[in-house]
């Protein structure tokens, strides 16, 4: 410390001046270039934070979008099932609507009053208004059963997407 001190009294004020900026200058640069190092190494590190999020985003937008066209195929399957089971059951319903039919035209043919008057058209049989009420009942359970089951099944596919969304 003496021979510093020695050395600092030896020189002239200026020059002493000089050695402190110099000194300061140095310091400041040593700050700088450390602080500049920490800022990159920051970026860095937020660069590759940025990619992992979007490669995450994608990841799980991809899960989503899988998600969505293996619900929206499987809607589309219970779709052509049920279709199927329409079909089926309209068959069923039209072999059941030729025994009606058969079964009225024999009612028809059975002999009537003889004693009943012929002054106007004749009433429909029993058989003809049974054949007509029941005809009339399964169009409108077969539009209700169809009604029903497409709504089931976009509420079963509205349900199963909305679970795909949120679930992780």
């Amino acid at each position: 410390m003496n021979a510093l001190l020695r050395v600092v009294t030896a020189l002239s004020p200026a020059a002493c001046l000089a050695l402190v900026l110099a000194t300061l200058l140095g310091v400041q640069t040593l700050r700088l270039a450390h602080t500049r190092t920490a800022l990159a190494q920051e970026r860095a590190t937020r660069a590759i934070e940025a990619a992992q999020a979007t490669t995450a985003a994608r990841a799980e937008e991809q899960r989503r979008t899988i998600a969505q066209q293996e619900i929206a195929h499987a809607a589309q399957q219970a779709q052509a099932h049920a279709a199927a089971d329409r079909r089926a059951a309209d068959a069923a319903a039209g072999s059941l609507r030729q025994r009606f039919a058969a079964l009225a035209a024999t009612c028809r043919a059975a002999p009537g009053d003889p004693a009943a008057a012929a002054a106007g058209p004749p009433a429909p049989t029993p058989a003809d208004l049974l054949a007509d009420v029941q005809r009339r009942l399964d169009d409108a359970a077969g539009q209700l059963a169809a009604a029903a089951d497409d709504a089931r099944i976009a509420g079963l596919a509205c349900e199963r997407s909305y679970d795909a969304l949120t679930a992780k």
